[in-house]
């Protein structure tokens, strides 16, 4: 039974969703290749936030390396 107030799945057995690239290849492969970008994004997302990762990348590699330390 849903919850009041939420919206019903219009496919409640698969989730569909399309992207768009410019990119030639196989489409399972381009997918996967998309869906792995898009979990790094996150990742480095959570690390700039709050983490000192807001100051890389510097233009001095001794700085990068010290806060890739820290973090």
């Amino acid at each position: 039974m849903p919850a009041p107030g939420s919206q019903l799945a219009l496919f409640s057995d698969y989730d569909y969703h399309a992207f768009i690239t410019d990119r030639q290849g196989e489409t399972l492969f381009l997918e996967a290749d998309h869906r792995a970008h898009a979990q790094i994004e996150l990742v480095i997302k959570d690390l700039k936030g709050g983490s000192g990762w807001n100051h890389v990348p510097s233009r001095y590699m001794n700085a990068n390396a010290v806060w890739l330390a820290l973090v």
